[in-house]
């Protein structure tokens, strides 16, 4: 969604400048494009450890034991 809405978008305008002479807010639109890219980098490497923590917790739960049961409740 980041790329498809932020850098593409700016790709696009990027692609009709005149390399020789490039619009003054040039570095304006750079910078917006660094921050998406920022974001779109930073959300798979903050999703990785969560994916990670949730599979183990998830494989941790799968494979307990039932609790034994206690002597008096087995004499009953």
């Amino acid at each position: 969604m980041v790329t498809k809405f932020g850098n593409v978008p700016i790709n696009n305008k990027i692609r009709s400048w005149n390399p020789s002479t490039p619009p003054t807010d040039y570095l304006t639109m750079l910078y917006r494009w660094d921050t998406y890219h920022d974001i779109r980098t930073a959300a798979p490497v903050l999703a990785f450890p969560l994916v990670i923590v949730t599979t183990a917790r998830m494989i941790g739960t799968s494979t307990r034991r039932p609790a034994r049961a206690s002597k008096s409740a087995v004499a009953l």
